[in-house]
């Protein structure tokens, strides 16, 4: 059996998968905690209210307060993290395949049979 190795662009492609996944996880960790809270691109202030916008329109008559705002940035904080960490481990996963050799006839017929 042959020695399977990824092309350097593989490898180079999944070392940089795993560095955005680490970015986005730490993303969530610094600054959706120590953010500023906007609202299309003003910093907002406690006890300011933002116009929420949709994809149709730019204006509607629901509001987000400051503090609701701040709200949401919080509750995502695990999502983003979560994500950028699954992002990071599918990269390490493809890594770390690319380096071993791959799976002959032979023994997909004997994985098969179990």
């Amino acid at each position: 059996m042959s020695e399977h190795h990824a092309r350097p662009w593989q490898r180079g492609l999944h070392m940089a998968i795993i560095v955005l996944g680490l970015g986005i996880a730490l993303f969530g960790v610094v600054w959706l905690t120590t953010g500023k809270v906007t609202c299309r691109g003003v910093e907002m202030q406690p006890g300011d209210v933002c116009t929420k916008s949709s994809f149709t329109d730019l204006t509607t008559t629901q509001t987000q307060s400051y503090e609701q705002r701040r709200h949401a940035m919080r509750q995502s904080q695990p999502t983003v993290i979560g994500s950028g960490l699954v992002i990071a481990g599918f990269g390490a996963l493809m890594l770390w395949r690319s380096g071993r050799p791959p799976v002959s006839a032979e023994e997909e017929r004997l994985l098969a049979r179990h």
